[in-house]
């Protein structure tokens, strides 16, 4: 029980794109294994892997992971999506947070609206570079750290004092995120999409 944060990212396939037809080759030859998303759910319903619902269906998972797939790191456990309109998704975790109060504030004020509900948010290029910044600057001057990158109360959202686990949360969110802002593909948004959400 408490704040829990996820940042995840998916990557549409195309079966217009060269490095995508192999995958989606492999995928339609199993997706009665695999469960449709609910197209009452934005498309995000069934992950395969959370879902599997039997033997053949995490076989087919641990096999793409083998796969090399254009965007996705090796080391990423990926989910798999089949959306409504019979194409596919391929998501994976890019970074989890546990009761890190002052990102997930930053969430909510940049990118929720300063709306508190545990939905599920996209985020662009722009905010996930914004949120950097702010690390930075914080990470730089302590003394603005109430200003730039306030705590927040809530239920089981953690401490809220301005010491050493909030800096190791800022650290810990620079060195994650960092890598995928260096390799810039991030950014197609034809292809990939961050989403945040939270849950308590």
């Amino acid at each position: 029980m408490g704040l829990d944060m996820y940042l995840n990212m998916s990557r549409k396939l195309s079966r217009k794109r060269k490095c995508d037809k192999e995958v989606i080759a492999f995928l339609d030859s199993h997706k009665d294994t695999l469960v449709t998303a609910d197209e009452d759910n934005n498309n995000y319903g069934a992950y395969l892997g959370a879902y599997a619902s039997n033997l053949a269906a995490v076989d087919i998972g641990s096999r793409l992971n083998g796969m090399k797939i254009f965007g996705i790191p090796k080391t990423a456990k990926i989910d798999i999506v089949r959306l409504v309109d019979d194409t596919w998704e391929l998501q994976y975790e890019v970074m989890y947070w546990r009761k890190a109060n002052q990102i997930h504030q930053w969430f909510v004020d940049n990118v929720q609206n300063s709306v508190d509900d545990c939905g599920s948010y996209t985020v662009d290029s722009c905010q996930l570079e914004e949120l950097m910044y702010d690390i930075d600057l914080v990470l730089a001057d302590h003394r603005i750290a109430e200003d730039v990158l306030p705590t927040q109360n809530g239920f089981f959202f953690g401490g809220t004092e301005y010491d050493d686990y909030y800096y190791a949360d800022l650290r810990d969110t620079k060195r994650s995120l960092k890598p995928l802002i260096k390799r810039k593909m991030y950014k197609r948004e034809d292809m990939f999409q961050l989403r945040y959400t939270s849950s308590w």
